[in-house]
């Protein structure tokens, strides 16, 4: 719903911490509906509690879940992982002209994956 502040479908039924804007970025923490609280509300960081309606009007806007440690440690080893396969297509030896004539010679990408380490390096910094 657009006149709406609100997770996303799949995160809407289960308590959680999201970025919300609303002149800045904030983490607020979404309350779903149970036996005990009717309505899905936001607790904002000044401890005030809005609708997703009330939210909206005043100017709240959702961006995103606040990713968990556990996510990014995932995430991390992925990358990690995802480095190590393009230093190994940064390496020009392998491109070397194969011993079975030109029709298996691979087209030398190492130049790709020379650039896309220095961009993730980069960002490390």
């Amino acid at each position: 719903m657009a006149d709406r502040c609100e997770p996303p479908e799949e995160l809407r039924g289960q308590d959680g911490w999201h970025w919300v804007d609303a002149d800045r970025p904030l983490i607020c923490q979404w309350l779903c509906a149970d036996e005990y609280q009717r309505d899905e509300m936001w607790k904002m960081p000044s401890a005030n509690l809005y609708s997703p309606e009330s939210a909206y009007r005043r100017g709240y806007r959702y961006l995103a879940p606040v990713t968990t440690p556990a996510e990014v440690e995932r995430l991390r080893a992925d990358l990690a992982r995802l480095v190590e396969v393009v230093e190994w297509y940064a390496n020009p030896e392998i491109y070397k002209p194969s011993a079975l004539g030109p029709h298996f010679d691979v087209r030398d990408w190492s130049h790709v994956a020379r650039a896309a380490l220095a961009a993730i390096k980069e960002r490390k910094a």
